[in-house]
C-alpha cells in the first residue's frame, strides 16, 4: 500500500486555473450568482426596505410616528414569514426565554403578546374608543367664530391676531364638550404610555429577531 506521499502530485485543470485566477480578480459580489441574488433583492425581496403597513401612504411622518409603526412593522413581518413554523426551537427544554416583570417566560410569547397589543388593541380599540367620543362630540361641538385682537402681544405691527371664540347653544353643551375633549386625552396619554412601554419590551428581544 502506497503512502500518501507516494501519490501522484494534484493536478489542477485548465478550468480550475481560470476559475481561481476569476475569483482572485472579481470581488466577491460582483461575481455572476452573486450578482444575480443583488439584483432579486432589488427588485423583488427588499431585505432592507421596510415599508409599515400601518402608515397607508409614502407622505409626510414625524418620526415619532413613524419609528414605532417601523418597529411594530419588522416585529411583525418576522412572526408572519420568518419564524412561523421557522426552524428555531422557541419553546420546550431549549426554548429562548426572557425575563419579564421578574418572571421567565418564553420569548415567542412575548413576541405574541406584543403583536397581538399592536394589532388588536392599539391598532382597533384604541381607534374605536376614540371614535366614539369623538361622535358624541359631534353633538355638541360649538360654532367657532374669529375674533380680533389688535393689542395681543403676537400682533406685531400691521399684522392681525386672531382667535377662536366658540359659540355654545348651551351651558350643558359647553361642559359637555370639555368633558369629552378631557376623555380623548386621557384616552390618548394612557396610549401612549403603553406604545412607550411595549416599544421597550420590543427592544429587550432584539436579539431573539433572527432566523
Amino acid at each position: 500500500m502506497k503512502n500518501f506521499v507516494d501519490q501522484p502530485p494534484f493536478k489542477t485543470s485548465l478550468f480550475d486555473k481560470i476559475r481561481h485566477y476569476y475569483w482572485k480578480i472579481v470581488p466577491y459580489d460582483w461575481r455572476p450568482r452573486r450578482l444575480l441574488y443583488r439584483i432579486h433583492c432589488f427588485v423583488w425581496y427588499r431585505y432592507t426596505t421596510i415599508k409599515p403597513r400601518t402608515l397607508n401612504y409614502h407622505t409626510w411622518c414625524d418620526r415619532s410616528i413613524l419609528i414605532p409603526h417601523m418597529m411594530f412593522e419588522i416585529l411583525s413581518q418576522f412572526i408572519e414569514q420568518e419564524c412561523s413554523p421557522g426552524h428555531i426551537e422557541w419553546y420546550g427544554e431549549y426554548g429562548h426565554k426572557i425575563k419579564v416583570n421578574n418572571k421567565e417566560i418564553f420569548v415567542m410569547d412575548e413576541m405574541k403578546s406584543l403583536y397581538d397589543w399592536w394589532h388588536n388593541d392599539y391598532g382597533k380599540e384604541y381607534q374605536r374608543k376614540c371614535d366614539e367620543i369623538w361622535e358624541e362630540v359631534e353633538t355638541c361641538r360649538p360654532e367657532y367664530y374669529f375674533r380680533k385682537i389688535e393689542s395681543h402681544p403676537q400682533a406685531r405691527g400691521h399684522e392681525d391676531y386672531y382667535e377662536y371664540d366658540p359659540k355654545f347653544k348651551t351651558q350643558e353643551n359647553r361642559t359637555k364638550y370639555k368633558d369629552l375633549l378631557k376623555k380623548v386625552n386621557q384616552i390618548e396619554q394612557e396610549y401612549e404610555e403603553q406604545l412607550q412601554t411595549n416599544l421597550h419590551r420590543l427592544v429587550n428581544i432584539i436579539p431573539y429577531l433572527w432566523t
